[in-house]
């Protein structure tokens, strides 16, 4: 794995804390929740891009999230690696 992959995978762990996030008390933290929530469900191509960028499936990680095994632990990863 390189270090712009495991920069990417950051950027994705990110996105799945805030689409997971549990109760979110402000504006600004309900916002990026459902900004991440949609950003997961839509699979846009900057989705895809980030991805990519981090080494792995885009169709797998959507597939994941939609079927509710994608994690904040990223316990999805061993299944959607590109190779």
């Amino acid at each position: 794995m390189t270090p712009e992959q495991i920069l990417w995978q950051a950027v994705l762990g990110l996105a799945v804390a805030d689409a997971m996030m549990e109760d979110p008390k402000s504006f600004k933290s309900v916002d990026a929740k459902k900004s991440a929530r949609r950003w997961f469900d839509f699979a846009d191509s900057n989705f895809r891009m980030v991805c990519e960028l981090s080494g792995l499936n885009p169709d797998a990680v959507s597939e994941a999230w939609r079927s509710g095994s994608l994690s904040r632990a990223g316990a999805f990863r061993e299944r959607v690696v590109h190779k």
